[in-house]
């Protein structure tokens, strides 16, 4: 058998475990949903969130992946893992999506399951209009940012975290552009030094004042929108070693005690030891009023281990471009393995009461739906029961 009919074997499982095709269906069902599944791809897709597309983040796709490329030791993942170790490389994933397409098309001529070869001269186009979707997902933001993060379900402890997160970075991108537009209005309608000529002390005041103003003005014309300077005129900060913090006069009027410091976290893949950081982390650099690019330096001061490699590796080189958001989700795809949530839903499956009291078995599972984004109650209903 050869690596690539191997893998084609492979897929031939997922597409009976994942979609609905198999022997034990209608031919006139299997052609439908067959043909269905091929149109638009969406047999590489997990429905639509906020509006967004999930590509490539099937669980056909995902359990293929680890299935084939890392779950035994002499498994390409493992032997490669300088390169594999990180992320699953794009022509992976595209070659395993190619598979699922050879699988399903044996379903979509006669709805009776037909053996084809997997070979290259039948499938290398379908993997190059994987290949070019892929470059169209890496190059949309929004698309991007999903596909790094199909580790994580959004419903889940952490899933709810980054969407924190990401919801305060667009708040506080919007209140720069408001206090952007609200300092330009002032500066236009601000007198000039010509009006105030009756009296030659606060003449010249004025024209200094004007002067540095339309100085500043200017400034601000050459320079990009990230890197305006906002009114008003910040207290700066110093602190040693880290750079200058700036907040604004009325943010140190309100403060009662210090920012909290947040516990290190040395990159284990203990779900509450990485949320805590998140949680914590955050708190303080928002608490402190830090500058959202300097946000990742500060915290690398906090990461020690996996979490310190993960800095100085993948952040170090510019730490400024990051947003606090991707930040959290790139060293948890680099600390976390990529099955987890495969894992955790295993983990689930293989939960029973035993010895535990009813307490205590209820108290479990609900880490564990928390854990993954399980939100159908009738799914919880059944798991509990049947767990007894």
């Amino acid at each position: 058998m050869t690596w690539r009919s191997t893998l084609k074997a492979k897929a031939c499982e997922y597409v009976v475990w994942h979609y609905l095709l198999g022997g034990n269906r209608l031919a006139e069902e299997n052609l439908a949903n067959a043909q269905e599944l091929i149109w638009g791809v969406k047999f590489v897709r997990d429905g639509v969130e906020d509006g967004t597309t999930r590509n490539m983040a099937s669980p056909a796709l995902a359990g293929l992946v680890i299935d084939f490329f890392y779950a035994t030791l002499s498994a390409l993942g493992n032997l490669f893992l300088e390169v594999f170790a990180r992320e699953v490389p794009k022509p992976v994933v595209c070659l395993a999506a190619t598979a699922l397409r050879a699988a399903i098309d044996e379903y979509a001529i006669m709805g009776i399951r037909q053996d084809h070869q997997f070979e290259s001269s039948t499938y290398s186009k379908v993997f190059m209009q994987l290949m070019a979707m892929q470059t169209k997902i890496d190059g949309n933001r929004k698309h991007a940012a999903m596909t790094r993060a199909l580790r994580v379900n959004p419903k889940s402890y952490i899933g709810h975290a980054f969407k924190h997160l990401e919801k305060d970075e667009k708040k506080s991108r919007k209140s720069k552009k408001s206090r952007r537009h609200n300092y330009s209005s002032s500066s236009e309608d601000s007198p000039s030094s010509d009006d105030s000529s009756d009296n030659s002390h606060t003449s010249d005041d004025s024209g200094s004042d004007s002067s540095d103003e339309s100085s500043l003005t200017q400034n601000s014309d050459n320079t990009s929108s990230t890197e305006m300077v906002q009114p008003p005129i910040p207290v700066v900060i110093p602190l040693e070693g880290v750079g200058d913090v700036t907040m604004e006069d009325d943010s140190t009027e309100g403060a009662i005690v210090e920012p909290i410091l947040p516990v290190d976290y040395d990159g284990s893949d203990d779900v509450y030891a990485f949320q805590q950081f998140v949680t914590e982390g955050t708190a303080y650099v928002k608490d402190g009023n830090v500058p959202s690019k300097n946000c990742m330096f500060i915290l690398s001061h906090h990461l020690t281990d996996k979490a310190r490699e993960f800095y100085v590796r993948k952040v170090s080189g510019n730490p400024y471009k990051w947003q606090l958001s991707d930040f959290f989700t790139e060293l948890f795809n680099y600390c976390f393995p990529i099955d987890f949530h495969l894992w955790q839903r295993e983990k689930l499956q293989s939960c029973y009461q035993n010895s535990k009291t009813v307490k205590e078995y209820l108290y479990e599972l609900n880490e564990l739906w928390n854990m993954i984004g399980e939100t159908d109650e009738g799914n919880k209903a059944y798991k509990f029961w049947f767990g007894l």
